[in-house]
């Protein structure tokens, strides 16, 4: 039997992982929505950004200064330019129609205005509605895992090189010689005590000290 959650992901134009995301993000309030909205759109067709072999726009280097590939998706759907921030024409204008779909199901009137992501909101969002999407570093340092699954990033990641834990939006896969190697399309970075604020993992006492 199908849960009144699940009849209404069914009425989203949205994959079912990412519809669990607009419903979570739902609940956390209209500017948490705004952003998944836009993300979720940007992550429904192709890929929106380009490769740049010269100089980038002055948007689109501020977007890459967030180190959060969902960030910078959001941000280039709303502001982004094709012709000057390198973005795929075609891409963006799907995304941005997809965008006003999502938006008359929730209700939302007019364009998300904000240049400000609320990612750990929106990565809450994500662990809520896919507890798989919580990853951390192994000791092998180009590797993370979720203890079912590991991942790897891509070298056009904006996440720093010292993340240990991110929360993964999208996945694509790849033959690399004679394995199957998952990239991390789209991250967000993470911090530990993050996965235990909602009930994945414990927090642990490793080492104790008297400050005098």
């Amino acid at each position: 039997q199908i849960t009144p959650i699940g009849r209404r992901a069914m009425q989203l134009p949205a994959s079912a992982r990412l519809s669990r995301l607009l419903l979570a993000a739902e609940a956390s309030g209209k500017e948490v929505l705004e952003d998944a909205v836009d993300l979720v759109a940007g992550l429904s067709g192709r890929r929106l950004f380009l490769p740049t072999r010269t100089e980038t726009s002055e948007a689109r280097e501020a977007w890459d200064a967030h180190r959060c590939d969902a960030t910078a998706l959001i941000l280039a759907l709303r502001f982004g330019v094709a012709s000057r921030d390198a973005l795929h024409s075609a891409a963006l204008i799907e995304a941005r129609r997809v965008v006003r779909q999502l938006r008359a199901c929730f209700g939302l009137r007019g364009e998300a205005k904000a240049t400000r992501v609320d990612r750990r909101a929106l990565g809450d969002a994500m662990l809520n509605a896919d507890p798989k999407a919580a990853f951390v570093r192994r000791k092998r340092r180009d590797v993370f895992t979720n203890e079912g699954s590991e991942i790897v990033l891509p070298r056009e990641t904006r996440l720093k090189d010292d993340v240990d834990a991110l929360v993964l939006f999208d996945v694509r896969t790849i033959k690399d010689r004679n394995r199957l190697l998952n990239l991390a399309t789209c991250a967000t970075p993470a911090v530990l005590p993050q996965f235990a604020h909602i009930g994945l993992g414990t927090v642990k006492v490793t080492k104790t000290s008297i400050v005098r």
